[in-house]
């Protein structure tokens, strides 16, 4: 089924108010991915089990701070077990954006779990499960909208998000599927590097012939890089199963 790509925008960028948020305190959106990246270093080497929970699981954003309190937070993070040092810059404190911090832990995971590359393309695992809204009459249901100061979207596009990541989550396991050894050394090498670019380049293909014919897209690169990193992760801790089963 094809999906319309342009709620997909939305995930390229950190929501615009919390955006102006973060810079008006302490710097640019670069360097929030930075410290986020910092952050999921931190939490993978001193709370492993629950980052690697958070990856596996398929815990939609709005319940990210009730399963998984000891590591996300909606909250400005002030002191966090043995990363204190973090997670304050210039006097202020950072939020955490859940899609970033997701794609980040796995990007550590990857690097802390795996040390080399899955060679067989996971052929021998099921394809994977990945969490869907439902109709839109049920998502505003069960999870009716809250608008906040810095949240002022409609429960259709709120909804529309949520479809552009279930989206997201299924093309980066085709990414990933097709070509494992590069979205290894994407997800592992340093970002900005010679090394990091040649990896891009040996995905531009994969990127391509995983999209529907007709279909195109524009995001951020950390957005799919965390995607890439997310499905990964899932497929190297999934065990082999029985063709045309499903991976947890």
């Amino acid at each position: 089924m094809r999906f319309a790509l342009a709620p997909l925008l939305a995930l390229a960028t950190l929501s615009s108010a919390a955006n102006a948020q973060y810079e008006a305190r302490s710097g640019s959106v670069a360097e929030l991915r930075e410290y986020t990246r910092e952050y999921a270093r931190c939490m993978v080497l001193y709370q492993h089990v629950e980052a690697r929970g958070l990856v596996l699981s398929n815990t939609p954003n709005d319940r990210l701070e009730r399963e998984f309190a000891s590591i996300y937070t909606t909250k400005p993070l002030a002191k966090v077990m043995g990363c204190d040092r973090l997670v304050i810059r210039d006097g202020h404190a950072f939020i955490l954006q859940p899609d970033l911090l997701r794609g980040a832990l796995a990007q550590e995971l990857v690097i802390a779990d795996l040390k080399v590359a899955e060679v067989d393309n996971f052929a021998s695992r099921a394809r994977l499960s990945h969490w869907l809204p439902g109709s839109l009459a049920d998502y505003a249901a069960k999870r009716p909208l809250q608008p906040g100061p810095a949240r002022h979207i409609t429960i259709e596009q709120a909804y529309a998000e949520e479809m552009g990541r279930a989206w997201l989550s299924r093309y980066g396991e085709c990414i990933v599927r097709s070509n494992s050894a590069a979205s290894y050394s994407w997800i592992t090498t340093k970002p900005g590097t010679p090394a990091e670019k040649a990896a891009m380049t040996a995905l531009q293909a994969t990127f391509a012939a995983c999209l529907a014919q007709g279909e195109t897209l524009t995001f951020g690169k950390a957005v799919l890089q965390g995607a890439v990193a997310i499905n990964y992760y899932r497929l190297a801790m999934a065990s082999p199963v029985p063709a045309n089963g499903v991976a947890k």
